[in-house]
């Protein structure tokens, strides 16, 4: 099952919101028998150092389209409803999913957390997917598997 953080982009605030969100579909699925997987949908700014990371992200939050309404999108999903206006900007410049952001290192212990916290998976997007993705496999998916978060 395809989850997102109730919570917003911030990853500590996802941390807070998911576990019940996770409890509640899988105790909702065993009460129809089934047994469920939760996979979330982060968006990875990942770079060698914290200090480049959040840089990259900045760039790309300071770049905003002032023009497009991202926050005004009109929808039944409950997933979307009573996100905290305060990072409307950063929705509109980066996406409305989870943001995962710092070194290598970093990334990975937020998906150690978010594992914890009841997320069997990952979908991951990128910013700028082809470059942000070779550094990804070459600098986190290693440290994923030493981490135990793939075989």
């Amino acid at each position: 099952m395809f989850i997102t953080s109730p919570a917003g982009v911030n990853i500590g605030q996802a941390l807070e919101s998911v576990p019940p969100l996770a409890q509640r579909l899988r105790h909702s699925a065993e009460q129809c028998g089934r047994r469920v997987r939760t996979v979330i949908n982060p968006i990875v700014m990942c770079r060698a150092t914290e200090r480049e990371a959040w840089a990259y992200h900045d760039a790309i939050v300071a770049h905003v389209d002032p023009t497009h309404r991202y926050d005004s999108f009109d929808s039944d999903a409950h997933a979307w409803r009573g996100r905290d206006a305060t990072d409307a900007v950063k929705r509109r410049a980066i996406g409305v999913n989870l943001h995962v952001v710092g070194s290598p290192d970093q990334v990975v212990d937020q998906f150690v957390q978010l594992r914890a916290a009841g997320c069997d998976g990952f979908q991951l997007s990128f910013y700028d997917f082809q470059p942000d993705l070779e550094f990804f496999g070459a600098h986190v998916l290693p440290l994923m598997k030493q981490a135990g978060l793939r075989h």
